[in-house]
């Protein structure tokens, strides 16, 4: 053994001898599939890095992936100098790592290399696929939509896998949907199609004569606030909070938040969209198949004509801008998805085009509601100006009310969407971020908010959307409207802006305790500004 193999053995000795027994229990274990569960605080995040840089200083040239839905969360935790940091820990043990802060890359001296990547952009996926690993971690598991997570693991980790004879460990915290991967990893109860548990103690062989390595179970950990022996009064502090909370064993916070384990309760999801999608009603209650043609390319039914195409946008730089197309019918009272796309780092030009590039698809877009935060309103300006796009600021107040509005929209079956989207995945996926209080009691405090770990720019792209539909002002059967582009077109839309232009400005004045009835050059500006646009752009 060279002198530098040797000092990254006793390094890796090291590291390992830094973790708790149930920490060093999962680190070590030597299945191909390993998964584990705790709560927070409890030593998760430390247990993975320690994983990957164990790897990388035992095994000379091995490659070590920490994987998470949000490359900017993954950052915080890993990335940043927290005690779980990647660079607290070089410093720690001395292990002289060389880190590329573009890539998020970190080299050993022995040549291993390890990377964190991020889930949420097509870019960082084919970065996955691409490397061959021995050691895939991916954690804060709970944050990723079922399907999200079945094609991570059977599309693209498990098919490489085996060239490396790496392993996958799956990490996180209970979250709300007691479904898909994660879940089945790490909850002896739930069962496969054959009644079979996925998951299996470590070092054991089950009832069917099943183990970890010869069937690829889940060979699963846990532990509770209790077992993390590095900070100890945390378990203490604990226990005071439940005796003053009067918590019982079976509250669902102190399950959840303290021993780490699932419960039944659904306050943490944000959306309904999962449960009402599983419930006796059927799929078919709130998703659709789109039966395109090149007559139909929206694929809607036509029974529903005339079928309105509302546009949503959520605007960002780093995090991504997400637009959402779907279409509303008054004779169906129904709100369906059609089309969703995201991406980073978007000049106005980008949106503009990405604006575009759906209309080219599926026709003209009557309003596209955007968000207007920060330099959206700029965004939102120029998208209308200089471009002639119909697009308007979305009412952004009372968010958590218009939540409810939608969840109850979804219980009656009137909002509809295409499986496999990233809308969709963001819909089952999004969750609150409860801590070791009530959804109730964090609302009445003003508190309440999504967990910043899980992305859901498209799923509010479609709130925004939804906001403005108007599915539920049911018609027997509508009014053919006059062909897009036409005189009479042009007469109808310019008289409905400027009935908009009347009641909002009526509004202001009423606001500022103004006169009414102010002259009508005034609430002609606006359709006067976007007949310029029409004349520029579109003539």
């Amino acid at each position: 053994m060279s002198d530098l193999e040797k000092r990254s053995t006793d390094r890796a000795r090291e590291i390992l001898r830094s973790l708790t027994p149930v920490q060093r229990a999962l680190v070590t274990d030597p299945a191909p599939h390993v998964s584990g569960l705790c709560p927070r605080r409890a030593g998760k995040s430390y247990a993975g890095a320690a994983a990957a840089l164990i790897t990388g200083e035992a095994k000379p040239g091995s490659i070590s992936l920490i994987v998470s839905l949000n490359l900017k969360q993954l950052k915080r935790i890993y990335w940043a100098g927290g005690p779980s940091g990647l660079f607290t820990l070089d410093k720690k043990f001395g292990l002289g790592l060389n880190f590329n802060k573009t890539e998020c890359r970190w080299e050993h001296q022995n040549g291993s290399i390890g990377y964190l990547l991020g889930t949420d952009t097509p870019e960082q996926l084919e970065v996955i696929r691409g490397l061959e690993a021995d050691l895939y971690l991916v954690d804060e598991c709970k944050s990723f939509a079922p399907r999200a997570l079945d094609s991570l693991i059977d599309d693209i980790i498990d098919p490489q896998r085996a060239t490396r004879m790496g392993r996958l460990i799956l990490i996180g915290t209970p979250g709300s949907i007691m479904a898909g991967p994660f879940y089945q990893a790490t909850h002896p109860e739930a069962l496969d199609h054959d009644k079979q548990p996925l998951c299996i103690t470590p070092g054991t062989t089950d009832q069917w004569n099943r183990t970890a390595e010869s069937d690829l179970l889940w060979s699963f950990h846990h532990w509770t606030l209790e077992d993390n022996t590095a900070a100890p009064h945390q378990w203490r502090e604990a226990l005071i909070k439940k005796r003053s909370k009067k918590w019982s064993d079976e509250n669902p916070t102190w399950l959840r938040e303290y021993l780490g384990r699932w419960t039944g309760s659904t306050e943490g999801v944000v959306y309904r969209y999962f449960e009402e999608k599983t419930t006796a009603a059927g799929p078919g209650h709130v998703t659709w198949i789109p039966q395109c043609s090149e007559a139909n390319p929206t694929g809607l039914p036509p029974e529903g004509n005339p079928w309105h195409l509302l546009g949503g946008l959520d605007l960002g730089f780093e995090e991504p801008t997400a637009l959402v197309v779907a279409a509303y019918s008054r004779s169906l009272g129904q709100l369906r998805h059609v089309w969703d796309t995201s991406a980073s780092h978007m000049l106005v030009d980008d949106v503009a085009e990405m604006i575009r590039e759906a209309q080219r698809k599926y026709g003209r877009l009557e309003r596209i509601f955007a968000d207007a935060g920060n330099l959206g309103k700029t965004i939102v300006a120029t998208l209308m100006e200089r471009y002639g796009l119909p697009v308007e600021r979305a009412d952004k107040r009372e968010k958590f009310d218009h939540i409810e509005l939608l969840n109850s929209a979804f219980h009656r079956g009137e909002v509809k969407i295409i499986e496999g989207t990233q809308l969709e995945n963001q819909l089952i996926s999004d969750q609150w971020l409860l801590g070791d209080r009530g959804k109730t009691e964090l609302a009445r405090l003003g508190r309440l908010t999504e967990d910043p770990a899980v992305p859901n720019d498209s799923a509010d792209a479609f709130l925004y959307l939804y906001r403005g539909a108007q599915h539920h002002y049911r018609t027997e059967r509508e009014p053919e409207q006059p062909k897009m582009g036409t005189p009479e077109w042009v007469k109808h839309w310019e008289k409905t802006q400027l009935d908009k232009a009347r009641i909002e400005l009526r509004d202001q004045l009423r606001r500022e305790r103004k006169p009414l009835n102010p002259p009508p050059s005034i609430a002609h500006a606006f359709v006067g500004t976007w007949r310029e646009a029409w004349d520029r752009n579109w003539r």
